[in-house]
C-alpha cells in the first residue's frame, strides 16, 4: 500500500482480478470500491452490504452529519485527487447510492431554488455526496501526456447506482446518475422496466430516455442483520395461526378488519393476534410463534416484515406486488399471495392452513432462501458481481 503525494487516501497496488460466485473477491487482494453515500439509508444498509468484509476495500465519500461532522467529506482538493485516482484506475469499482443533496432541486420554487443552490455550492458544500458521484466515476480524459492517452483507451471503472427509495419511479434528481453509470439497481422496480422512467420520459422525451432502461436492475432490501441465523420453530410447534400488527395503512386496515370477520366467523378453528404494535421482544417471539403473518405492502411492495418473517420460519401473507424484486419470495414456495379483490384473502388462509406439511415445508423453503439470498451481504455481492460482469473486458 501506498499514498498519492501530498494525500492521505489508500492506494493499493494493482493485481489481477477473478469473479467467481459471492462472495466477489481476489485471491490476491480485496476488490477496490469508490463508495457515495448520503447519511439515508447508510447504517441500514451500506454498512453490513459493504463494509467489515475482507472481501472489499472500501473507500467512501459521505456528507453524512447526523452524529457530527462526517470524516469522508469530499473538499475540492480530495474530489481532484479522486478524479486522477478513477482515471488511473485505482479502484475496480465505483458505487453511488441516492441523490439527496443538490444544489439544483427541479421541484423548488425560483427564490427557494436560488437559495439551496447557494447553500450546497459555498458554504455547504461538503454536503455533496452522490452528488459528486458522476463528475468522479466518469472524469473528462486527460488526452495532454501519452499517460492520459493510454488511460482514455481503456474501458471506465464500472460504476453502478443503488437506488433504494420506495417510489417504483426514477426521481429527476437521480437523473445524472442514471445517465452515467453501467447499471442502476432500484428497488420497486415495475415488472415493464421502462415504466418506473415515465416521470423521465415526460420531462427528456423516449429518445433519450428509452435506451436507459436497458440499465435498470432489480434490488431488495434485504432482511436485518439481527435476523440472520435465527432458528425457527417447526410449523406443528407454533400455537399462533394468523398474526398482523400495526395500522395507518389503508391496506393493511383493510386487511386487518377482514381478519377481524374471518376470526369471528371461524371461532375457536384459528387462533389469530390481531394488534397495534409490540416491543422488539414481544414480536421476535411472534416471530417463532405464528405459522402465518400477513405482510401487506407498506410505501413498497417488498417489506421489512415480510423478510423478517420468512427469515424466522413464519410464512408471510402478501397481497400481489406491482413492482419485482430480486430473488424475491415466490408464490406458494416461499410465501401466500392474495388478492385484495373478493375474497380471495380469506381463502388464500384456510388454504394455506388446511395443509400443515405443506405449510411445513414453506416454512423451511422460506426461511433457507432468505438466509440464503436476502441478507444484506448477499444483496451487496449481487450489485458487485452483476456490475462486474456486465463490464467491457
Amino acid at each position: 500500500m501506498h499514498h498519492l503525494p501530498g494525500g492521505s487516501f489508500p492506494v493499493l497496488e494493482t493485481a489481477s482480478l477473478t469473479l467467481s460466485n459471492a462472495p466477489v473477491a481476489s485471491a490476491a487482494r480485496p476488490l477496490r470500491i469508490l463508495a457515495f453515500w448520503a447519511a439515508s439509508d447508510y447504517e441500514e444498509f451500506f454498512v453490513p452490504a459493504f463494509l467489515g468484509r475482507p472481501e472489499y476495500q472500501v473507500e467512501i465519500v459521505s456528507g453524512d452529519r447526523t452524529s457530527g461532522p462526517s470524516p469522508h467529506v469530499a473538499d475540492s482538493r480530495r474530489i481532484a485527487e479522486l478524479k486522477e485516482r478513477v482515471r488511473e484506475r485505482d479502484f475496480d469499482l465505483v458505487l453511488a447510492g441516492n441523490v439527496w443533496n443538490t444544489p439544483y432541486p427541479g421541484n423548488k420554487g425560483f427564490w427557494t431554488s436560488l437559495s439551496v443552490s447557494l447553500r450546497f455550492t459555498l458554504w455547504k458544500r461538503r454536503m455533496l455526496d452522490t452528488y459528486l458521484a458522476p463528475g468522479i466515476a466518469r472524469p473528462a480524459p486527460d488526452r495532454s501526456t501519452r499517460r492520459g492517452r493510454e488511460l482514455a483507451a481503456l474501458p471506465p471503472v464500472p460504476f453502478a447506482a443503488v437506488d433504494m427509495r420506495d417510489s417504483p419511479f426514477v426521481l429527476p434528481a437521480d437523473w445524472p446518475l442514471l445517465e452515467a453509470c453501467d447499471l442502476y439497481f432500484k428497488r420497486e422496480l415495475f415488472f415493464w422496466e421502462a415504466k418506473s422512467l415515465l416521470p423521465m420520459r415526460h420531462a427528456r422525451g423516449g429518445a433519450e430516455t428509452d435506451p436507459l432502461a436497458q440499465r435498470l436492475r432489480p434490488l431488495s432490501y434485504g432482511v436485518r442483520p439481527k435476523y440472520q441465523g435465527r432458528p425457527h420453530r417447526p410449523v406443528a410447534e407454533r400455537d399462533v395461526d394468523i398474526y398482523i400488527s400495526g395500522h395507518g395503512n389503508p391496506i393493511r386496515d383493510e386487511a386487518r378488519a377482514r381478519l377481524r370477520r374471518f376470526a369471528e366467523k371461524h371461532a375457536g378453528r384459528y387462533r389469530v393476534e390481531i394488534v397495534d404494535f409490540l416491543q422488539d421482544a414481544e414480536y421476535d417471539e411472534m416471530l417463532q410463534r405464528a405459522k402465518l403473518i400477513v405482510c401487506t405492502e407498506s410505501f413498497g411492495c417488498e417489506t421489512w416484515r415480510q423478510l423478517e418473517a420468512a427469515a424466522c420460519g413464519a410464512v408471510p401473507v402478501i397481497n400481489w406486488p406491482y413492482a419485482q424484486h430480486h430473488l424475491a419470495l415466490e408464490p406458494d414456495k416461499h410465501a401466500v399471495y392474495y388478492s385484495p379483490l373478493g375474497d380471495d384473502f380469506e381463502r388464500q388462509l384456510e388454504r394455506a392452513l388446511a395443509d400443515l406439511p405443506r405449510l411445513e415445508a414453506m416454512s423451511i423453503a422460506t426461511a433457507q432462501h432468505t438466509q440464503a439470498h436476502k441478507t444484506r451481504a448477499a444483496i451487496g455481492d449481487y450489485i458487485v458481481r452483476t456490475t462486474l460482469a456486465q463490464a467491457p473486458a
